[in-house]
C-alpha cells in the first residue's frame, strides 16, 4: 500500500514545504515525506511508537533534521488527556484513542494543529484509526487559510467514534475540496479550483 500511497499523496502537493502527518506509529510517513519536503511535523501517541520513531529520525547513521515529532495525537479538543488502545495485539500501527474513562494505563495528550499558527501547510496526511475527523476540526482554520491536500485514512475505525466514512468525507468536501484520489483505504482531497 504505501508504496502506491505515497508517490500518490506527494503528486498532488504543487509546493510541498510543510507537511503534517499524524499516525507517526516509527516514522516510516514522516521519513518518506522529508525526502520531498523542507519541514516535516509529525504525532504520534503511543509512547513505544514515539521513541521508535525519534530513534528512526535521529539515528546515527541518518539524520532526519526537517522532522519535528510530537508525542500527543491531534484533537478539535487540545486540554483532553485521553487513554490509548491498542487494536489489533500483534499490530503497533493501531493505537487508537480510547474514550473518556477508559481503563488503558497508557495515555497521551491532545493537541489542536491550529493552535500551531503555522505560517503555511502543504498537506494533512492523517492515519490515526478513525479520529480523522477530530483532528482535522482541529485544523479548521489551517485548512481555511492554507488549503493544503488532506490525505486520510477511511475505514469503518471511525464508527466507534459516532460518526461514520460519509461524514468524514463530506466535512473535508464542505471545506471547498474536491476528492483527487483513492489508493486501497485511503482518500486524497484537494482543494476545488476557483
Amino acid at each position: 500500500k504505501d508504496a502506491e500511497l505515497i508517490p500518490e499523496v506527494i503528486k498532488h502537493c504543487r509546493n510541498p514545504h510543510l507537511a503534517v502527518q499524524a499516525g507517526g506509529n516509527v516514522g516510516v510517513y514522516a521519513t518518506c515525506l522529508s525526502a520531498k519536503f523542507h519541514q516535516v511535523l509529525t504525532w504520534e501517541p503511543s509512547p513505544e511508537n514515539f521513541l521508535c520513531l525519534r530513534e528512526n529520525t535521529t539515528c546515527a547513521d541518518y539524520t532526519f533534521d526537517n522532522i519535528f515529532a510530537f508525542h500527543a495525537f491531534l484533537d478539535a479538543n487540545p486540554s483532553q488527556r485521553r487513554p490509548l488502545e491498542l487494536a489489533e495485539a500483534n499490530n503497533c500501527g493501531t493505537y487508537r484513542v480510547g474514550h473518556p474513562g477508559g481503563a488503558s494505563p497508557l495515555a497521551a495528550p491532545a493537541m489542536r494543529l491550529d493552535d500551531l499558527h503555522l505560517d503555511r501547510c502543504d498537506l494533512i496526511w492523517l492515519d490515526i484509526e478513525g479520529y480523522e475527523l477530530f483532528a482535522l476540526q482541529g485544523a479548521e482554520r489551517t485548512i481555511a487559510r492554507h488549503k493544503p491536500v488532506i490525505a486520510v485514512e477511511v475505514k469503518d475505525h471511525c464508527r466507534r467514534y459516532g460518526y461514520t466514512e460519509a461524514d468524514l468525507c463530506g466535512w473535508i468536501l464542505a471545506q471547498g475540496y474536491t476528492y483527487a484520489a483513492c489508493v486501497k483505504d485511503d482518500r486524497v482531497f484537494v482543494p476545488r479550483e476557483k
